[in-house]
């Protein structure tokens, strides 16, 4: 494995991704307002991908948070240490939070929105796996940052 790939499709072999060998992935961010206080995460190693999952790991020092977003694929959240608050629902302003701790396993459908902060003393590291809809990958991410009225889309 290439130390600065981002993603590695799985295809006709089995892939072992070392946990000893992952490194932070934080690169220069492709959000507006992401480069503000409060907003860093940075990947753990490369995303593993196969034919019909996603698979990453996310690391959020301590204070950081992700603004409200949105894609079209399942998604589950395993979170591994620290302690995380996800917001849930349809747009910002309808949400439903939970508090996850270490080992809690979290799903939500498409169509849900979220956001999540870290609100442990140290960093948070939560596993995020993402499913194909109608087998496709999502195309785009949506994100709605506090304060702004027009929601910002990443394509992917």
């Amino acid at each position: 494995m290439k130390k600065d790939e981002a993603l590695i499709e799985g295809k006709d072999e089995p892939i072992l991704l070392k946990w000893s060998e992952r490194i932070p992935r934080w690169r220069e961010s492709v959000l507006p307002l992401a480069d503000k206080p409060g907003w860093a995460r940075t990947g753990l190693g490369a995303t593993l991908g196969g034919e019909a999952i996603r698979i990453m790991a996310v690391h959020l020092p301590y204070g950081q948070a992700s603004p409200w977003h949105s894609a079209r694929w399942e998604q589950y959240f395993l979170l591994l240490d620290g302690a995380l608050e996800v917001g849930l629902g349809p747009s910002p302003d309808k949400m439903k939070h939970v508090h996850m701790e270490p080992g809690d396993l979290l799903y939500f459908p498409v169509g849900i929105g979220f956001d999540y902060r870290n609100i442990a003393n140290d960093g948070t590291t939560v596993i995020v796996i993402g499913g194909k809809v109608n087998g496709a990958w999502p195309t785009e991410t949506t994100y709605l940052f506090p304060g702004e009225d027009k929601p910002f889309s990443r394509p992917w």
